[in-house]
C-alpha cells in the first residue's frame, strides 16, 4: 500500500509539472510568435530546466502514463529553442539544440503524431552545414534525413543551395535568398567572406551578384 500511495503521488506531481510546463510552452510559443526574443530566450531557460526532470524522454524512454505529453512538450521546446537560435544568428546554440532535438524526430516515430516543422527545421539545420562550409557533413546529415522529409521543399532548397555552391552560382543562390527565409543573412555573409574556401568560387562573379 505504502508503494502503491508512492506511485500515486509521484504521479500526481508529474502531471502538475506537466500543466506548468504546457502552460510555459503557451507562452513561450507566443513570445516566438511575436518576435520577443528576449522573453522567448528567458521562457526556453525555464522550459528546459522543467523538462529535464521529465523520465520519459530519451534516451531512457522510461514508460511514464504521461510519456506522450512529456515527449511533445519537450519535442516542441527544443524545435522553438532551434527556431530561436536561427532568429538571433547563434549557430553553434542552434547547433546544440538541433542534436537535442534530433532524438525526438528519429526514436519517438512511433510515440509521436509527425511535427509540422520537421521539414523546416531540417531545411534549415542542411542549409547551416552548407553556410558552414561543412560539405562533408551535410551529405552524412542528409543521407539520414526520412523519406517522407526528403520532398519537402526545406529540404530540396538545401539540396539546391549545395548544387549552386559546387557550381559557383551565387547569383542564383541570392536570387532565391530573397524568396526564401533560409539563414540567408549568414549566406550573404558566408559568399562575402574571403577566406571561406568555398569550391569553385569566382570572386568576380559574386561580388556582381552582392
Amino acid at each position: 500500500p505504502r508503494r502503491q500511495g508512492g506511485v500515486h503521488c509521484a504521479t500526481r506531481r508529474t502531471m502538475a509539472d506537466i500543466a506548468t510546463a504546457r502552460k510555459t510552452l503557451d507562452a513561450l510559443t507566443k513570445a516566438h510568435k511575436s518576435g520577443d526574443t528576449a522573453k522567448t530566450g528567458s521562457l526556453l531557460g525555464t522550459l528546459k530546466i522543467a523538462i529535464a526532470s521529465f523520465p520519459a524522454l530519451p534516451p531512457v524512454f522510461e514508460p511514464t502514463e504521461t510519456a506522450s505529453d512529456e515527449l511533445t512538450i519537450a519535442r516542441d521546446t527544443f524545435e522553438i529553442a532551434v527556431l530561436h537560435c536561427v532568429t538571433t544568428g547563434d549557430e553553434s546554440a542552434a547547433e546544440r539544440n538541433f542534436s537535442q532535438l534530433k532524438p525526438f524526430y528519429r526514436d519517438c516515430v512511433t510515440l509521436l503524431p509527425p511535427s509540422q516543422l520537421e521539414p523546416l527545421i531540417t531545411g534549415l539545420n542542411l542549409t547551416r552545414l552548407l553556410v558552414q562550409n561543412r560539405i562533408a557533413e551535410f551529405h552524412v546529415e542528409l543521407e539520414t534525413v526520412p523519406s517522407y522529409i526528403l520532398p519537402s521543399d526545406h529540404v530540396k532548397h538545401a539540396v539546391a543551395l549545395e548544387s549552386d555552391l559546387m557550381e559557383g552560382a551565387y547569383g542564383s543562390i541570392l536570387a532565391s535568398s530573397k524568396k526564401k527565409q533560409f539563414a540567408i543573412p549568414r549566406v550573404r555573409l558566408f559568399l562575402r567572406h574571403p577566406d571561406s574556401n568555398c569550391p569553385g568560387r569566382n570572386s568576380d562573379v559574386h561580388r556582381k551578384s552582392l
